[in-house]
């Protein structure tokens, strides 16, 4: 995947990192930091996607590859809510 292709997925995280702020309603700091957790929540949401072979609800192409963006964004949320879980319990105590 070239330049291109990794530009694409970055405006994808950007779109998920949005997404997971709205839903979760808690941040995980700045931009920056939302969008690499996206970034990283994305992967895995396409990676569980195409592990368990779910269907591509709204698939987008990215440099040729279709791309799960419903599971992407399902990642981000996840993996969003379980940070805030934990850092919720280190508060609390």
């Amino acid at each position: 995947m070239g330049f291109g292709g990794l530009f694409a997925l970055l405006a994808i995280a950007v779109v998920c990192a949005v997404v997971e702020q709205s839903v979760s309603k808690w941040s995980l700091g700045g931009a920056l930091t939302t969008t690499v957790f996206a970034f990283i929540g994305a992967a895995g949401g396409a990676w569980a996607a195409d592990r368990w072979r779910l269907p591509q609800i709204i698939p987008f192409r990215v440099a040729g590859e279709s791309f799960p963006l419903v599971w992407s964004i399902a990642g981000a949320i996840v993996l969003a809510s379980v940070v805030a879980m934990m850092s919720w319990e280190s508060h609390k105590r």
